[in-house]
Protein backbone atom coordinates (compact mmCIF):
# COMPACT_ATOMS: atom_id res chain seq x y z
CA UNK A 1 0.00 0.00 0.00
CA UNK A 2 2.45 2.93 -1.59
CA UNK A 3 1.23 5.81 -0.07
CA UNK A 4 2.72 8.99 -1.95
CA UNK A 5 2.62 13.24 -1.80
CA UNK A 6 0.06 14.46 -3.45
CA UNK A 7 -1.66 18.06 -3.98
CA UNK A 8 -5.30 18.10 -3.37
CA UNK A 9 -6.69 19.57 -7.06
CA UNK A 10 -9.15 21.90 -5.02
CA UNK A 11 -7.18 23.67 -2.56
CA UNK A 12 -3.37 22.89 -3.20
CA UNK A 13 -3.28 21.22 0.04
CA UNK A 14 -0.19 18.53 0.35
CA UNK A 15 -1.38 15.17 1.27
CA UNK A 16 -0.12 12.03 1.42
CA UNK A 17 -2.28 9.40 0.20
CA UNK A 18 -2.43 5.77 -0.71
CA UNK A 19 -2.54 5.19 -4.48
CA UNK A 20 -3.88 1.79 -4.34
CA UNK A 21 -6.85 3.67 -3.67
CA UNK A 22 -9.26 5.12 -6.34
CA UNK A 23 -10.80 8.20 -4.70
CA UNK A 24 -10.00 10.15 -1.42
CA UNK A 25 -11.31 13.01 0.56
CA UNK A 26 -8.76 16.33 1.19
CA UNK A 27 -8.84 16.81 5.01
CA UNK A 28 -8.14 21.03 4.64
CA UNK A 29 -10.62 21.42 2.36
CA UNK A 30 -13.57 18.31 2.08
CA UNK A 31 -13.75 17.86 -1.72
CA UNK A 32 -13.89 14.60 -2.42
CA UNK A 33 -11.12 13.95 -5.91
CA UNK A 34 -10.18 11.08 -8.07
CA UNK A 35 -6.48 9.68 -6.93
CA UNK A 36 -5.46 8.76 -10.64
CA UNK A 37 -6.88 12.19 -12.03
CA UNK A 38 -5.04 13.98 -9.43
CA UNK A 39 -1.43 12.49 -10.02
CA UNK A 40 -1.60 13.61 -13.85
CA UNK A 41 -2.63 16.90 -12.36
CA UNK A 42 0.42 17.34 -10.25
CA UNK A 43 2.70 15.91 -12.82
CA UNK A 44 1.51 18.40 -15.30
CA UNK A 45 1.96 21.33 -12.89
CA UNK A 46 5.84 20.00 -11.59
CA UNK A 47 6.82 19.68 -15.66
CA UNK A 48 5.35 23.09 -16.35
CA UNK A 49 7.09 24.66 -13.37
CA UNK A 50 10.26 22.95 -14.22
CA UNK A 51 10.13 24.17 -18.15
CA UNK A 52 9.44 27.56 -17.15
CA UNK A 53 12.67 27.76 -14.46
CA UNK A 54 14.80 26.88 -17.46
CA UNK A 55 13.53 29.20 -19.44
CA UNK A 56 14.64 32.26 -17.14
CA UNK A 57 18.52 32.05 -17.97
CA UNK A 58 20.75 34.18 -15.88
CA UNK A 59 22.04 37.07 -17.57
CA UNK A 60 25.85 36.03 -17.26
CA UNK A 61 26.98 32.20 -17.67
CA UNK A 62 30.64 31.47 -15.46
CA UNK A 63 33.27 28.97 -15.38
CA UNK A 64 35.06 30.09 -12.10
CA UNK A 65 36.18 33.92 -13.16
CA UNK A 66 35.74 33.24 -16.82
CA UNK A 67 32.70 34.69 -18.49
CA UNK A 68 32.43 31.98 -20.79
CA UNK A 69 28.38 33.07 -21.70
CA UNK A 70 26.20 36.67 -22.21
CA UNK A 71 21.99 35.84 -22.31
CA UNK A 72 21.04 39.30 -22.15
CA UNK A 73 19.57 41.87 -24.37
CA UNK A 74 20.55 44.95 -22.81
CA UNK A 75 22.35 47.60 -24.53
CA UNK A 76 24.87 48.72 -21.77
CA UNK A 77 26.60 45.44 -20.11
CA UNK A 78 28.30 46.20 -17.11
CA UNK A 79 30.88 42.92 -16.23
CA UNK A 80 30.52 41.85 -12.85
CA UNK A 81 34.00 43.00 -10.56
CA UNK A 82 35.17 39.15 -9.90
CA UNK A 83 35.84 38.58 -13.69
CA UNK A 84 39.32 37.98 -15.04
CA UNK A 85 38.87 37.00 -18.34
CA UNK A 86 35.70 37.27 -21.15
CA UNK A 87 36.07 33.88 -22.94
CA UNK A 88 35.73 32.52 -26.30
CA UNK A 89 32.46 33.90 -27.79
CA UNK A 90 31.00 34.60 -24.67
CA UNK A 91 29.08 37.61 -26.14
CA UNK A 92 29.42 36.67 -30.15
CA UNK A 93 26.55 37.99 -32.07
CA UNK A 94 25.21 40.25 -29.36
CA UNK A 95 23.52 42.67 -31.96
CA UNK A 96 21.49 45.00 -28.88
CA UNK A 97 24.73 45.76 -27.02
CA UNK A 98 25.98 49.24 -27.82
CA UNK A 99 28.42 49.87 -24.42
CA UNK A 100 30.33 47.32 -22.74
CA UNK A 101 32.31 48.37 -18.80
CA UNK A 102 34.78 46.53 -18.20
CA UNK A 103 35.90 46.28 -14.31
CA UNK A 104 39.25 46.52 -13.81
CA UNK A 105 39.77 42.80 -12.67
CA UNK A 106 39.64 41.71 -16.52
CA UNK A 107 43.16 40.54 -18.23
CA UNK A 108 42.45 38.14 -21.02
CA UNK A 109 39.79 38.60 -23.67
CA UNK A 110 39.51 35.84 -25.94
CA UNK A 111 39.14 34.92 -29.19
CA UNK A 112 35.92 35.40 -31.22
CA UNK A 113 34.43 36.95 -27.46
CA UNK A 114 32.61 39.97 -29.19
CA UNK A 115 32.74 38.94 -33.18
CA UNK A 116 30.17 40.40 -34.61
CA UNK A 117 28.69 42.69 -31.99
CA UNK A 118 27.80 45.05 -34.98
CA UNK A 119 25.96 47.99 -32.84
CA UNK A 120 28.61 47.75 -30.07
CA UNK A 121 29.87 51.45 -30.23
CA UNK A 122 32.07 51.90 -27.29
CA UNK A 123 34.20 49.57 -24.68
CA UNK A 124 37.13 50.86 -22.27
CA UNK A 125 39.94 48.54 -22.33
CA UNK A 126 41.21 48.54 -18.33
CA UNK A 127 45.03 48.93 -17.41
CA UNK A 128 45.09 45.41 -16.11
CA UNK A 129 44.11 44.09 -19.52
CA UNK A 130 46.95 42.03 -20.91
CA UNK A 131 46.00 39.84 -23.97
CA UNK A 132 43.07 40.61 -26.99
CA UNK A 133 42.44 37.07 -28.81
CA UNK A 134 42.26 36.60 -32.25
CA UNK A 135 39.06 38.06 -33.98
CA UNK A 136 38.09 38.96 -30.74
CA UNK A 137 35.90 42.04 -31.94
CA UNK A 138 35.72 40.92 -35.61
CA UNK A 139 33.01 42.73 -37.47
CA UNK A 140 32.34 45.34 -34.71
CA UNK A 141 31.33 47.66 -37.51
CA UNK A 142 29.58 50.33 -35.35
CA UNK A 143 32.85 50.58 -33.02
CA UNK A 144 34.63 54.22 -33.50
CA UNK A 145 37.14 54.70 -30.88
CA UNK A 146 40.00 52.43 -29.14
CA UNK A 147 42.32 53.38 -26.20
CA UNK A 148 44.74 50.36 -25.56
CA UNK A 149 46.66 50.46 -22.37
CA UNK A 150 50.00 49.87 -22.14
CA UNK A 151 49.24 46.51 -19.99
CA UNK A 152 48.38 45.02 -23.41
CA UNK A 153 51.45 42.65 -24.46
CA UNK A 154 49.40 40.94 -27.26
CA UNK A 155 46.76 41.86 -29.94
CA UNK A 156 45.90 38.44 -32.04
CA UNK A 157 45.59 38.08 -35.92
CA UNK A 158 42.52 39.78 -37.19
CA UNK A 159 41.11 40.93 -34.07
CA UNK A 160 39.62 44.21 -34.83
CA UNK A 161 39.26 43.23 -38.66
CA UNK A 162 36.66 44.75 -40.93
CA UNK A 163 35.15 47.16 -37.76
CA UNK A 164 34.62 49.81 -41.02
CA UNK A 165 33.62 52.74 -38.57
CA UNK A 166 36.99 52.80 -36.32
CA UNK A 167 38.20 56.43 -36.68
CA UNK A 168 40.57 56.52 -34.20
CA UNK A 169 43.06 53.69 -32.39
CA UNK A 170 45.38 54.72 -29.27
CA UNK A 171 48.04 51.72 -29.66
CA UNK A 172 49.64 50.87 -26.63
CA UNK A 173 53.47 50.62 -25.75
CA UNK A 174 55.61 49.08 -28.72
CA UNK A 175 56.52 46.51 -26.07
CA UNK A 176 53.25 44.96 -27.26
CA UNK A 177 53.07 41.98 -29.78
CA UNK A 178 50.51 43.52 -32.30
CA UNK A 179 49.80 41.28 -35.37
CA UNK A 180 50.29 42.68 -38.38
CA UNK A 181 46.68 42.07 -39.47
CA UNK A 182 44.77 43.45 -36.39
CA UNK A 183 43.22 46.16 -38.08
CA UNK A 184 43.07 44.31 -41.82
CA UNK A 185 40.43 46.72 -43.62
CA UNK A 186 39.82 49.61 -41.00
CA UNK A 187 40.69 51.76 -43.93
CA UNK A 188 39.37 54.99 -42.19
CA UNK A 189 41.83 54.33 -38.54
CA UNK A 190 43.93 57.05 -37.71
CA UNK A 191 46.52 55.51 -35.28
CA UNK A 192 47.84 57.41 -32.17
CA UNK A 193 51.50 56.44 -31.29
CA UNK A 194 52.91 56.70 -27.96
CA UNK A 195 56.82 58.12 -28.43
CA UNK A 196 58.59 54.34 -27.91
CA UNK A 197 57.32 53.40 -31.23
CA UNK A 198 58.97 56.16 -33.06
CA UNK A 199 62.22 53.63 -33.77
CA UNK A 200 59.74 50.82 -34.46
CA UNK A 201 59.45 52.07 -38.06
CA UNK A 202 58.63 48.87 -39.65
CA UNK A 203 56.55 47.13 -37.50
CA UNK A 204 53.98 50.34 -37.66
CA UNK A 205 54.03 49.87 -41.52
CA UNK A 206 53.44 46.04 -41.57
CA UNK A 207 50.25 47.25 -39.31
CA UNK A 208 49.39 50.13 -41.12
CA UNK A 209 49.02 48.41 -44.52
CA UNK A 210 46.83 45.84 -44.09
CA UNK A 211 44.39 48.20 -42.11
CA UNK A 212 44.43 50.42 -45.52
CA UNK A 213 43.68 46.84 -47.84
CA UNK A 214 47.74 46.98 -49.14
CA UNK A 215 50.43 45.07 -49.46
CA UNK A 216 54.03 45.49 -47.98
CA UNK A 217 56.94 43.84 -50.01
CA UNK A 218 59.28 44.26 -47.18
CA UNK A 219 63.30 43.56 -47.83
CA UNK A 220 65.33 42.53 -44.68
CA UNK A 221 68.94 44.14 -44.43
CA UNK A 222 71.08 43.80 -46.92
CA UNK A 223 74.17 43.17 -45.29
CA UNK A 224 74.80 46.72 -43.16
CA UNK A 225 72.05 48.05 -40.70
CA UNK A 226 70.08 49.78 -43.31
CA UNK A 227 66.78 48.03 -44.16
CA UNK A 228 64.88 48.05 -47.94
CA UNK A 229 61.25 48.62 -49.08
CA UNK A 230 60.52 48.09 -52.08
CA UNK A 231 56.83 49.12 -52.45
CA UNK A 232 53.97 48.02 -53.84
CA UNK A 233 51.00 49.20 -52.41
CA UNK A 234 48.18 46.82 -54.02
CA UNK A 235 46.40 44.45 -53.46
CA UNK A 236 48.83 41.99 -54.63
CA UNK A 237 48.89 39.02 -52.95
CA UNK A 238 46.23 40.03 -50.60
CA UNK A 239 42.45 39.39 -50.35
CA UNK A 240 40.55 41.06 -47.47
CA UNK A 241 37.43 39.00 -47.87
CA UNK A 242 39.92 35.31 -47.75
CA UNK A 243 42.43 36.99 -44.96
CA UNK A 244 45.25 36.44 -47.22
CA UNK A 245 48.10 38.61 -47.82
CA UNK A 246 52.39 38.13 -47.86
CA UNK A 247 55.25 39.83 -46.67
CA UNK A 248 58.29 39.27 -48.30
CA UNK A 249 61.81 39.00 -46.94
CA UNK A 250 64.58 39.84 -49.17
CA UNK A 251 65.55 36.68 -50.47
CA UNK A 252 61.72 36.26 -51.88
CA UNK A 253 61.32 38.98 -53.14
CA UNK A 254 64.37 38.12 -55.22
CA UNK A 255 63.03 34.77 -55.68
CA UNK A 256 59.89 36.41 -56.94
CA UNK A 257 60.71 38.58 -59.48
CA UNK A 258 64.06 36.98 -60.29
CA UNK A 259 66.09 40.08 -59.27
CA UNK A 260 70.10 39.36 -60.57
CA UNK A 261 73.11 41.83 -60.68
CA UNK A 262 73.36 42.57 -64.29
CA UNK A 263 76.76 44.16 -64.92
CA UNK A 264 76.55 47.67 -64.12
CA UNK A 265 73.21 47.58 -63.63
CA UNK A 266 71.90 47.74 -59.97
CA UNK A 267 69.34 45.31 -60.68
CA UNK A 268 68.11 43.01 -64.01
CA UNK A 269 64.30 41.47 -63.19
CA UNK A 270 63.43 38.39 -65.32
CA UNK A 271 59.76 37.56 -65.39
CA UNK A 272 58.57 34.47 -66.28
CA UNK A 273 56.19 32.91 -68.61
CA UNK A 274 53.97 31.71 -65.25
CA UNK A 275 51.35 34.56 -63.78
CA UNK A 276 53.50 36.84 -66.12
CA UNK A 277 50.54 39.46 -66.46
CA UNK A 278 50.01 39.51 -62.66
CA UNK A 279 53.33 40.18 -62.20
CA UNK A 280 54.03 43.31 -64.80
CA UNK A 281 50.76 44.88 -63.48
CA UNK A 282 52.91 44.54 -59.83
CA UNK A 283 55.74 46.54 -61.51
CA UNK A 284 53.10 48.89 -62.71
CA UNK A 285 50.91 49.32 -59.23
CA UNK A 286 54.54 50.25 -58.04
CA UNK A 287 54.96 52.97 -60.32
CA UNK A 288 51.36 54.27 -59.58
CA UNK A 289 51.36 53.95 -55.56
CA UNK A 290 53.17 57.36 -54.86
CA UNK A 291 49.78 59.19 -53.28
CA UNK A 292 49.24 55.53 -51.15
CA UNK A 293 52.74 55.76 -50.19
CA UNK A 294 51.93 58.90 -48.97
CA UNK A 295 48.59 58.12 -46.79
CA UNK A 296 50.84 54.82 -45.46
CA UNK A 297 53.76 56.84 -44.30
CA UNK A 298 51.63 59.74 -42.96
CA UNK A 299 49.43 57.28 -40.74
CA UNK A 300 52.83 55.93 -39.50
CA UNK A 301 53.83 58.93 -39.13
CA UNK A 302 57.12 58.11 -41.04
CA UNK A 303 58.84 61.34 -42.59
CA UNK A 304 57.65 61.71 -46.72
CA UNK A 305 61.76 62.69 -47.21
CA UNK A 306 62.27 59.09 -46.68
CA UNK A 307 61.18 58.31 -50.55
CA UNK A 308 63.85 57.30 -53.16
CA UNK A 309 63.08 56.61 -56.20
CA UNK A 310 65.52 53.38 -58.21
CA UNK A 311 65.66 53.08 -61.77
CA UNK A 312 65.76 49.48 -63.05
CA UNK A 313 67.09 49.95 -66.34
CA UNK A 314 65.83 46.52 -68.07
CA UNK A 315 62.78 44.78 -67.17
CA UNK A 316 63.32 41.20 -68.38
CA UNK A 317 60.08 38.81 -69.88
CA UNK A 318 61.48 35.23 -70.05
CA UNK A 319 58.99 33.65 -71.99
CA UNK A 320 58.98 29.10 -72.48
CA UNK A 321 60.42 26.92 -70.00
CA UNK A 322 63.91 25.11 -70.16
CA UNK A 323 66.48 25.89 -73.36
CA UNK A 324 63.18 26.91 -75.66
CA UNK A 325 62.47 30.32 -74.41
CA UNK A 326 62.75 34.25 -75.80
CA UNK A 327 63.76 37.44 -73.65
CA UNK A 328 62.20 40.73 -74.19
CA UNK A 329 63.50 43.97 -73.11
CA UNK A 330 60.91 45.65 -71.87
CA UNK A 331 62.66 48.63 -70.81
CA UNK A 332 63.20 50.31 -67.31
CA UNK A 333 61.14 50.35 -64.39
CA UNK A 334 61.31 52.89 -61.24
CA UNK A 335 60.19 51.36 -58.04
CA UNK A 336 59.76 53.52 -55.12
CA UNK A 337 61.85 52.87 -51.89
CA UNK A 338 62.07 53.34 -48.41
CA UNK A 339 65.90 53.06 -46.41
CA UNK A 340 65.36 52.64 -42.44
CA UNK A 341 67.09 51.56 -39.98
CA UNK A 342 65.18 50.05 -36.94
CA UNK A 343 66.86 49.98 -33.57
Amino acid sequence: MPVIPLECPSCGTELRIDSDESAAICKHCGKPFVIKEAIVLNYIKLVTAVDEKALVLKEFEFDGDVLTRYNGKAPTVVIPGNVTAIGRKAFEDCREIAEVRLPDSIKVIEEYAFAGCDNLKSIVFPETLEKIGNYAFAECSALEKLELPNSVGEIGPYAFVRCYSLDSVRMPSSNSNVHETAFTGDSDVHFIWPDDWAKKQIDKLRIVAPALGGLIELCDSTGENDTFLFLGFSELGMSVESSTYFFYSYKDFMRLFSIEAHGNDPYLLRLSVENAQQRYEAISDIQKSYSELIGLLDRAKISRNKIETINIPHFIWKQGKGLNYKVTDIGSVQVLQIRFIQE
